[in-house]
């Protein structure tokens, strides 16, 4: 047994490690959220025609309003892809949900090592 392990320290490594995973999840969380949302709140190409006429190309899948400027979504609306946005909503909550559960096991494993778990 080392002496990190009979002190109960976290050595430096296995930190850099953790942070790094969870690093990870929070930048696929991120990327993952700047897909989701817009996808979202898609809509069909004829009613933004309605909405905003001459600024829509009749070839886009669907639209999304970006701070009241149209811009296209070219994966379509949820309900005309209803897999992709499914695993895209999967996606984001697997890693916002990794990111949170990594975050509380790092501060509990770190708290029992070093005897400074407060709460």
């Amino acid at each position: 047994m080392s002496d990190a392990e009979k002190t109960g320290e976290i050595s430096w490594r296995w930190q850099a490690c953790w942070a790094g995973a969870l690093f990870a999840c929070w930048a696929v969380a991120a990327y993952t959220f700047f897909i989701w949302a817009p996808w979202s709140t898609a809509i069909p190409t004829g009613e933004a025609a309605k909405r905003f006429p001459g600024q829509i190309d009749p070839t886009w899948r669907a639209v999304t309003v970006n701070h009241g400027q149209p811009q296209e979504c070219p994966w379509g609306t949820p309900p005309d892809n209803p897999v992709g946005f499914g695993l895209c909503t999967t996606l984001l909550l697997v890693s916002v949900g990794g990111f949170i559960w990594g975050t509380v096991q790092f501060r509990r494993l770190e708290g029992i090592r070093t005897n400074r778990w407060t709460a």
